[in-house]
């Protein structure tokens, strides 16, 4: 079966993909320590409105979560 063109866009990766967490600390001991992504970057977000955690999936990309 052939693979549809899309000839809009050369898409080449991700750069990151951003997802929703209700609890960090699980998330973190998810992708990191059952996954094996290593936590790569961490943001504290302005006003006490969470934090936004990066982890590496390869190619230069990352797998972010708020």
């Amino acid at each position: 079966m052939a693979r549809p063109t899309n000839r809009e866009f050369d898409f080449q990766g991700i750069n990151h993909l951003a997802l929703v967490s209700s609890d960090m600390a699980r998330t973190v001991e998810f992708y990191s320590g059952v996954l094996g992504m290593p936590l790569i970057k961490t943001i504290d977000l302005p006003r006490g409105m969470g934090q936004h955690f990066f982890f590496d999936i390869g190619n230069g990309d990352s797998l972010a979560f708020f």
